[in-house]
């Protein structure tokens, strides 16, 4: 199939399942994060931690290093910002994400750096980081 007649359908909602019922539902809450792929989410207190990942249309590619929490209680997303020249982890996708005490520390990853004019480079990451939340 040819770039051209690939259609792409990206699922970018939260459904709940219901273990007496055996029912989804799904759930309209706004803001979402954006529509994203690789990206790893993690269970901390009671947020949904979700970090990273990447967006491929075909045409383009988009590596994220953001961080959004769903709060289970009140069912909404947060992004959490960051200061502009903050110590984050760079852009990811495929790297372990897990909580330890009142942390979540990541682990790991890939990536491909783009030039302008010349092929991707892919990036393989080693080493933890701590999102700050």
């Amino acid at each position: 199939m040819s770039k051209r007649h690939l259609k792409l359908t990206f699922c970018y909602h939260i459904r709940s399942f219901d273990l007496k019922s055996s029912e989804w539902t799904k759930q309209e809450i706004k803001p979402l994060p954006p529509p994203r792929s690789g990206h790893r989410m993690t269970l901390w207190k009671h947020y949904l931690v979700l970090f990273g990942g990447f967006y491929d249309n075909v045409q383009t590619t988009r590596y994220y290093d953001d961080l959004w929490l769903f709060d289970t209680l009140e069912y909404k997303w947060i992004k959490v910002e960051f200061p502009e020249n903050s110590n984050r982890p760079s852009p990811r996708s495929g790297f372990q994400l897990f909580p330890h005490g009142d942390n979540v520390f990541l682990y790991g990853g890939y990536c491909r750096e783009f030039v302008k004019g010349g092929d991707a480079k892919g990036i393989v990451h080693s080493g933890k980081n701590r999102p700050s939340t």
